[in-house]
This record gives structure tokens, sequence and C-alpha cells, in this order.
């Protein structure tokens, strides 16, 4: 790469079940794999055959069709929407720590599940013997990694 190049980044919105739900500012590549982890981060989905993912032809962004009983879990936590930029250097507080009460867990979701989510959206895009060569390269997964 040279000195001026520059990494692009491009918006990339998600929609879930018909409604806005975010907008990345992020680098145009493992997209779906990006919208399922989020997903799954925020509670609406447990596992890949939870969410059906559709692209957009003409722009960069997908709709999401997930189990609406979990959009509805969701909803009830009352999240404030936040909006920040800074390549991960932006602190963002939104009350008193002190003023709010733990919530109850969302279920298991321990990070080798996650892997593991990830791993299988993955193996539908690209093909397992792409992932396995990826994930070969110990520059590239940690070591507690395992595909299959």
């Amino acid at each position: 790469m040279s000195e001026s190049a520059a990494v692009e980044e491009v918006p990339v919105w998600l929609q879930v079940n018909g409604r806005d739900a975010v907008t990345w500012m992020c680098t145009p590549s493992l997209l779906e794999e990006l919208a399922v982890g989020w997903l799954h981060g925020e509670g609406y989905v447990d596992g890949a055959d939870q969410v059906h993912l559709r692209p957009c032809a003409t722009d960069l962004g997908f709709w999401a069709e997930v189990p609406a009983d979990r959009v509805a879990a969701v909803a009830a936590e009352r999240r404030r929407p936040v909006l920040a930029s800074g390549c991960g250097a932006v602190s963002t507080f939104l009350a008193d720590p002190s003023t709010i009460a733990p919530a109850p867990p969302r279920g298991d979701a321990p990070p080798a599940e996650t892997m593991r989510l990830l791993t299988a959206v993955a193996v539908d895009r690209h093909g397992q013997a792409a992932v396995v060569r990826a994930l070969s390269r110990p520059q590239r997964a940690p070591a507690s990694v395992s595909a299959f």
C-alpha cells in the first residue's frame, strides 16, 4: 500500500423487519458477516437459521427478517439510539451508570457461539475451502477458533 493510499469507507444500512436499525461507516467487504454478527450481538437472533438477509441490488444495505418476538424483546429494552463516529475513539455516556438497573441476560451468547455463527455465514458465502485457508493463517485466526 502506498503512503497516499486511503482505506475506503462507505455507508451500509440495515433494516430489521422493515424498520431502520443501523447505518455503519465501514470497509465494503464481509458485509453479510457484519450484518449477521450485529444482529446476533444486539439480541435479534441466536443463529443463522433465524435470519433471512436480502441485499439491496442498488445500494449497500440489507433487509433482515427476524422473529417478531425477538424484535419485541429488543424494543422492550428501550435502548437510546446513538450517533457516533471516530474510528472507535468515541465514548458515549447516555446516563449515570449508578442509576441504571442491571438488565437480565438475553440468553447464552458465548464467544464460541458467535464464532460458530459467523463461520457458518462465511462458509455459506465463500465455501468451506476458502474459510479453512483463511482460518489456517495464524495471523488471522486466534488459536481458540476451530471452524469445524
